[in-house]
């Protein structure tokens, strides 16, 4: 039996993502809230509750997305009802509005992943990369719910996170240094996707050794520090069949954006369907959901999937995976204009050159290691 076939008996997802809000109250320069014309979005509550039936059966619940989810009026409303249910739940922030009332509410749900997008290990880059954030502030976010954790006896499973690129890859080793000192569990790197030219020399493939060799260093330090550091693969060892690794997510997961529309995941475009006019099984079991499960791993996968930028699945050697230049976002205006236009889906690049990448941007990329 092929894998594709493993999947199919099941009823529910494993994993269901709700995009809280895509409200965001930072504007990082490599985000693409800095660029693009997004159409901002409350969950209402209402799709929640039109997901119990579900949340009975998944094992994960993510309440997160392109925006940062306590800046939701009812996001506390949502964390209450959500882990009245099985699922562990996750949520990621970067840590600004995190306060005493918030962390008490998350020890008291017996929260059981919380992520804090960071990106650097000292305050002049922080804020720097975070634009509208606040290194001490975050940090002393965390100082301070670290101890009510420990006054508690409870504690979530907690990792930093940072978009590594050009500007602060040789900084990651203090990143985990920073983290174990925190108190994190783990500490994660993904790549930068890069949605502005202005950051394409920022992308890690145009530094490939340096990379490589912080890669190697991080993993070392981890260890000796008893830090878990997960890291993407290094470069010279991608080229999957089907330009991304094997993709499990449209049999285990459901991503609810933040207008109640449902995705095929967090970096696709496509619409699966509509919770505000659908019913959950309606969708989960609807053709467009089908197509996805048909095509994802063959040998022709939708173009979105060819050049997948999901750290879990990319061809971290494919130039195109790290490249969103002039590809929409999910929930911008652009993407409403691209979903319209047969002319622009042909034109999704699965592979780029790097010679026509220089030309058509501009970009003097010669010196780039």
């Amino acid at each position: 039996m092929g894998r594709e076939m493993e999947h199919t008996g099941l009823d529910y997802p494993k994993l269901i993502v709700f995009e809280v809000t895509n409200r965001c109250n930072l504007r990082c320069r490599m985000c693409a809230q800095s660029v693009r014309d997004f159409k901002y979005a409350d969950m209402p509550f209402e799709i929640f509750e039109k997901m119990r039936p579900a949340l009975e059966h998944a094992r994960d619940v993510s309440l997160f997305g392109w925006g940062e989810p306590l800046l939701h009026r009812r996001f506390l409303d949502m964390l209450d009802l959500v882990s009245q249910y099985p699922p562990d739940v996750f949520v990621l922030t970067n840590g600004m509005l995190l306060d005493e009332q918030i962390g008490e509410r998350f020890i008291a749900n017996r929260l059981r992943y919380l992520n804090f997008s960071m990106d650097a290990p000292e305050p002049e880059l922080y804020n720097y990369i975070r634009r509208g954030g606040d290194f001490h502030r975050v940090v002393g976010n965390i100082r301070r719910f670290r101890a009510q954790c420990e006054a508690a006896g409870y504690c979530p499973y907690m990792r930093t996170v940072a978009v590594l690129m050009r500007s602060n890859i040789k900084l990651f080793p203090d990143f985990v240094r920073l983290s174990a000192d925190l108190g994190m569990d783990e500490v994660k790197g993904v790549h930068l996707i890069v949605y502005d030219p202005s950051f394409v020399k920022e992308s890690l493939y145009f530094h490939q050794e340096l990379t490589n060799r912080i890669i190697d260093e991080s993993l070392e330090l981890g260890e000796k520090l008893g830090i878990k550091v997960n890291l993407p693969d290094k470069f010279g060892t991608g080229h999957p069949p089907s330009g991304h690794k094997y993709c499990h997510r449209p049999w285990e997961e459901f991503y609810i954006q933040a207008d109640g529309r449902v995705r095929a995941c967090v970096f696709s475009h496509e619409i699966m369907g509509d919770l505000r006019t659908q019913s959950f099984e309606e969708i989960w079991h609807g053709e467009p959901f089908q197509e996805r499960r048909r095509t994802v791993n063959s040998a022709n996968p939708p173009a979105e999937c060819a050049r997948c930028c999901h750290y879990r699945h990319m061809d971290v050697d494919n130039l195109a995976a790290y490249l969103r230049l002039d590809d929409p976002v999910p929930n911008t205006r652009q993407a409403d204009a691209w979903k319209e236009s047969e002319e622009a889906k042909r034109k999704t690049v699965v592979t780029v050159d790097l010679t026509d990448l220089k030309k058509q941007y501009g970009l003097e990329l010669e010196g780039v290691h």
